[in-house]
């Protein structure tokens, strides 16, 4: 959950930080320049930040995957009762959230 409230609090703060920037250009006549000219318009923005969004979301999602699916089944068939014992303590990578079960 912390990791979600942080991606959304950084996509919002890149949405306003795009949008001040696309008002300067538009007021500093930096839109004259030919690399500019084709500036994107807000659908092109919103469309690119969903592109974001989504890529975020699903890299986030695959290494969680790859950590709870692949690696502490493993971990746990390598190290028994201490992985557990070790994963029941400590969590994943926010402390107390992903804790395993004591054994």
């Amino acid at each position: 959950m912390p990791r979600l409230a942080l991606l959304l609090g950084a996509a919002f703060f890149l949405v306003v930080f795009m949008l001040r920037a696309a008002l300067q250009w538009r007021r500093t006549g930096v839109t004259g320049f030919k690399v500019f000219s084709s500036s994107m318009s807000r659908w092109e923005l919103t469309a690119a930040l969903a592109l974001v969004i989504g890529l975020a979301a699903a890299a986030i999602t695959g290494v969680e995957f790859q950590g709870r699916m692949v690696e502490e089944p493993h971990l746990g068939k390598t190290h028994g009762p201490t992985y557990r014992n070790y994963a029941h303590r400590v969590g994943g990578f926010v402390p107390a959230v992903g804790r395993l079960p004591a054994t």
